[in-house]
């Protein structure tokens, strides 16, 4: 009789060890779910706040821009009974310098759900290409240093064009995509980190 109540005992004893194994498994594989959940859920919620940051400058580039140019106009004479008649030139010149800046920098609304990872107080961030996002260079930025003969608007106006297309070749060879991203990575870390995270990996899109 005894060994049977020992043997009852034991079983029982079994039996609440297994359930007691069990439940703590299924709070730890909740607790693990919910935790999955939660993370998700932050990723989704930096990436919205991320997102609405847009246009992230972190380089500009500053220029004054000189561009001459020569236009020689022909002129019927028609004289007088014949005498005198011909075509002669006249020479116009005209000397501009354009003010201009180049603006580049991250433009955090391309980043995608799937380009940022938060796991407890890590963020890990993939970031689009560093890219410029204007060049300015308007009307009231040029000044005339030179001008003979005649240059109305429409003439001019392709010389500065030529001055901001000379402005963003100048940006360019200066790296300012190169110094931008740069700069960008830095001071998005320092960013992140004020948002609470401890440990903030960034890595740039290859093309």
């Amino acid at each position: 009789m005894k060994t049977v109540r020992k043997i009852i005992t034991l079983l029982t004893v079994i039996i609440v060890v297994c359930a007691g194994l069990f439940v703590a498994y299924k709070f730890t594989h909740m607790f693990d779910f919910l935790k999955r959940d939660l993370s998700i859920e932050k990723t989704a919620n930096v990436v919205e706040e991320v997102k609405k940051i847009g246009e992230f400058t972190t380089a500009c580039y500053y220029e004054e821009v000189p561009l001459r140019d020569i236009r020689i106009d022909t002129i019927e004479r028609e004289g007088l009974f014949g005498i005198g008649a011909g075509k002669t030139f006249k020479e116009n010149e005209i000397v501009l310098v354009g003010k201009g800046r180049v603006r580049a920098g991250f433009d955090l609304s391309k980043v995608k759900d799937g380009d940022m990872n938060v796991h407890g107080d890590t963020l890990e961030m993939k970031l689009p290409q560093a890219e410029m996002f204007d060049i300015i260079m308007n009307p009231s930025d040029f000044t005339t240093e030179y001008e003979k003969g005649t240059w109305s608007h429409e003439l001019a106006k392709p010389l500065k064009e030529r001055a901001k297309a000379n402005l963003e070749k100048n940006a360019i060879d200066y790296g300012i995509l190169q110094k931008a991203e740069e700069s960008g990575l830095n001071r998005l870390e320092m960013l992140f980190k004020t948002f609470g995270f401890n440990t903030v990996l960034l890595t740039v899109c290859e093309e």
